[in-house]
């Protein structure tokens, strides 16, 4: 029973791996409001026609997308009026730093899961899944240290 359960771990471990660039590699979702007001839902950018306020949606980061203006509403305020009436939009840098944050938990996490004497296995060219010996393992954990490297806060001031 421990067993299965850790071969699921592994297995949703792998996946987790190659997810990152199976995201990239599907062209990520995009989503704009057409002419006659309707949604559009592709995996290819919109055409050059859509103006920029009516894309919902684009791949990458979940950033919040742009609202659209309602033809009754007035034109949007300024970041100063919106600043003296208090509303301080989240500065970007924040944004970029809570998905660094979690960038690097799960770069330690894979870590961790490589570290392990579990089997792990991955999925090769064709889609089928094979067993991750140690080339493929040692690999793996060199791509998810630059990982960590690259979103972790340096421990006692090395970097």
């Amino acid at each position: 029973m421990l067993r299965r359960q850790a071969g699921w771990l592994v297995l949703g471990s792998c996946c987790w791996l190659g997810a990152g660039s199976l995201a990239q590699a599907d062209g990520g979702r995009w989503q704009w409001q057409d002419s006659q007001g309707h949604q559009v839902f592709s995996d290819l950018p919109p055409p050059a026609s859509v103006p920029e306020q009516r894309i919902l949606q684009r791949p990458g980061p979940d950033l919040p997308a742009p609202s659209l203006p309602s033809p009754s509403s007035s034109p949007p305020a300024s970041a100063d009026s919106d600043q003296r009436r208090g509303k301080v939009p989240e500065p970007l840098y924040q944004r970029n730093a809570a998905a660094l944050r979690e960038n690097c938990r799960r770069a330690r996490a894979t870590l961790a899961t490589l570290a392990s004497s579990l089997r792990l296995y991955s999925l090769n060219d064709k889609g089928e899944q094979v067993l991750m010996d140690d080339a493929m393992r040692a690999q793996e954990t060199l791509r998810a240290q630059q990982a960590e490297r690259d979103n972790c806060e340096p421990k006692d001031g090395a970097r």
